[in-house]
């Protein structure tokens, strides 16, 4: 089974080092044993969440001429609507639909300057026809960036390091969030799965 590691002692400032400790071996433990985690106590709001599924939800419902106006193979920075069978798995086309969103970053920044791939602006459906889309999902793509830092500090310590050793390597992530979508199978079978 997945394990489920509680990660209230990575956000506290006043966890003691056996609270850190115990965290810190949690995470090796998934990390080392299983591969992947789930993980409690994470400080993300339910009502952000529910928010984030109703926004996803009310997106992938738009008809399909207005979500392909967003189409990903339009971005350069990978940002975007991919409709369903646009990727494709071990050969087979995939059934579902997503959505790609990264680091808001402008035409000024460093980055994007140099043509570095995969960092430059996102595109955002009209806020008259995906009300919240865009607010939301800024709201929970940030607090998933700043987990992911927090998470990273567990994995130093794990690792016997110093809690914010990685921090020299994340100055400038390239994170993705990735909205999915996975319409019913079609009545008469066909080619084609859903994998993430």
């Amino acid at each position: 089974s997945i394990p489920i590691v509680d990660v209230s002692a990575l956000k506290s400032p006043s966890a003691s080092a056996e609270e850190l400790d115990k965290v810190a071996q949690s995470i090796r433990q998934a990390a080392s044993q299983v591969g992947f985690m789930y993980v409690k106590n994470h400080g993300i709001s339910q009502e952000l969440i529910d928010r984030v599924f109703q926004a996803a939800d009310n997106f992938f419902a738009l008809p399909l001429d207005v979500k392909m106006e967003l189409d990903v193979a339009k971005s350069p920075f990978f940002r975007g609507y991919h409709r369903i069978g646009a990727e494709t798995t071990h050969g087979k086309k995939d059934r579902k639909e997503g959505y790609d969103i990264g680091r808001e970053l402008g035409p000024d920044h460093a980055l994007v300057k140099a043509n570095v791939p995969l960092h430059g602006p996102n595109v955002w459906p009209d806020e008259a026809i995906a009300p919240n889309f865009r607010s939301v999902s800024e709201a929970f793509f940030e607090e998933l960036c700043a987990l992911g830092t927090v998470l990273m500090e567990g994995m130093a310590l794990s690792l016997g390091l110093d809690r914010h050793y990685f921090a020299q390597f994340m100055t400038e992530p390239c994170c993705f969030l990735r909205y999915l979508s996975y319409p019913a199978p079609p009545e008469v079978q066909d080619d084609s799965f859903g994998a993430g």
